[in-house]
């Protein structure tokens, strides 16, 4: 927790600098386009300070399940926030693999040597509770296999582009001639493919259940809160900042963002009802987050500043609401004996304080007036109106989504 502690407050110390200037570090004397640099804007540095906080947050509720863990866990959980903290900052996007690659060795690693928080369930779940206990690898085993073919993916994507261009910088190509409309789509998808994975975008999200369903609520809240946040921030910079008028990747523009809204609106409808038929409770959070982060991917796709406001603004909100959900949940489960909802009943009136937690941070992601989620979905569905066409089939989804969070 101190490590964090300190990069909050140096965090805190550059953010007056960077409010007057954005500024790019260079790593090792070599200048971009061909060298490593860190991109520090109000954006980037703010939600890498984000990341810590949330961090912090949850090795501070799990101080008191350290002796369950092996040291390795939090070498693994550091590398996992430092590596988020990397895709957020980065300038390159090599280094945007590179960064894939070191979370998801992380994340699968303890997502395969986790034990469930279901470890105190009652004996007449013991049945479940070992069944839980075999998802983590399950899960582990289908992250790696999808997380290694897509990066795989994304590698012959940054080839193909690296052949055409000769740079990978993300600055330069934002204002780079126009590639062929055709090889610009292929060479930005395979890009993508892994971002679309973390960001457990529909058909990706196949190994979210199982994985979420056996993990520590502490790794249930980091996976869900800091690599699902870096991952949509990656992808909201590459689209934004790669598919303007005079980037590169301009003539594939409108293909990727309508691709975008499609697989926003599917992982809304689904994760938002798979959770809405779910029965164990982390598997109902796990489920709620790829609906979550359909809407952020919609709202990035629409473009427009008012609908990127919002898809930003939720991003933050659903980060904070589901590790508070999330850390709230494995405390439920271990003090209910089970890890279906419906057998919880009355726990919160035993519990007032953890019962008002969860409650608040349900309802930020319902979208409940005066919380953060609802002016985060008001933006997302003002810019979407604004927009129209397709985008109202984001609106459809979002208002839909909502009336299942609530029930």
């Amino acid at each position: 927790p101190l490590a964090y502690v300190v990069g909050i407050i140096y965090c805190l110390l550059l953010m007056p600098l960077i409010m007057v200037r954005s500024r790019s570090v260079i790593i090792g004397n070599w200048l971009p386009p061909f060298g490593i640099n860190l991109f520090f804007s109000p954006l980037t540095l703010g939600l890498v300070l984000f990341i810590f906080l949330l961090a912090l947050f949850i090795l501070l509720f799990d101080l008191k399940n350290t002796e369950s863990k092996k040291g390795q866990y939090y070498l693994l959980f550091n590398l996992l926030v430092m590596a988020s903290a990397g895709l957020i900052l980065t300038g390159d996007i090599f280094n945007i693999f590179v960064f894939l690659e070191i979370a998801g060795i992380a994340s699968f690693s303890m997502i395969a040597a986790g034990r469930s928080s279901a470890g105190g369930l009652s004996a007449e779940y013991s049945k479940s509770a070992k069944s839980q206990q075999a998802q983590s690898p399950q899960g582990a085993l289908k992250y790696l296999i999808q997380a290694q073919l897509t990066t795989l993916l994304m590698l012959g994507g940054i080839a193909l582009l690296y052949s055409a261009t000769g740079v990978l910088n993300i600055a330069f190509l934002s204002s780079f001639e126009a590639l062929k409309p055709s090889f610009a789509f292929l060479t930005l998808l395979l890009i993508l493919l892994p971002i679309f994975l973390e960001s457990k975008l529909f058909p990706f999200n196949s190994w979210v259940g199982g994985a979420y369903q056996g993990a520590e609520p502490s790794l249930a809240a980091a996976l869900s809160g800091i690599a699902g946040t870096a991952a949509a921030l990656v992808l909201a910079r590459l689209t934004l900042t790669m598919m303007g008028s005079s980037s590169a990747f301009a003539g594939a523009s409108e293909k990727i963002r309508v691709l975008l809204l499609l697989l926003g609106a599917a992982s809304i409808l689904i994760g938002e009802g798979a959770a809405f038929r779910e029965k164990n409770l982390k598997k109902v959070l796990a489920y709620s987050s790829i609906g979550q982060m359909g809407m952020v991917v919609a709202g990035i796709s629409i473009a427009n500043t008012t609908a990127v406001r919002g898809a930003l603004f939720l991003l933050l909100s659903h980060g904070a609401a589901k590790v508070l959900l999330f850390l709230t949940a494995g405390f439920f489960i271990n003090k209910a004996g089970t890890p279906f909802w419906k057998d919880m009943k009355g726990l919160a009136r035993r519990m007032p304080l953890a019962g008002a937690f969860f409650i608040i941070g349900a309802m930020a992601l319902m979208g409940i007036p005066l919380l953060s989620g609802f002016w985060a979905k008001l933006e997302l569905i003002r810019g979407a109106v604004t927009a129209g066409g397709l985008a109202g089939v984001a609106v459809a989804a979002i208002l839909l989504a909502t009336i299942l969070e609530g029930v």
